[in-house]
């Protein structure tokens, strides 16, 4: 499929479909972990999670 396209004579393309695949695959990254964090917030679940630990070691003292 790449190799087709660079035969069209068009090396722009190529860069161009890289680009958008990297920047939809860092797009849809970001919405997984907004919809975690979120979903943690709703259900209060920060059991096993780094950040219960680091907030009771803070409100420890």
């Amino acid at each position: 499929m790449f190799k087709e396209a660079g035969y069209y004579g068009s090396p722009f393309y190529l860069y161009k479909v890289e680009i958008f695949t990297l920047s939809s695959l860092a797009i849809m990254m970001t919405q997984k972990i907004i919809l975690r964090v979120n979903h943690a917030i709703q259900n209060n679940t920060y059991d096993s999670s780094a950040f219960t630990l680091f907030t009771s070691h803070a409100y420890a003292g």
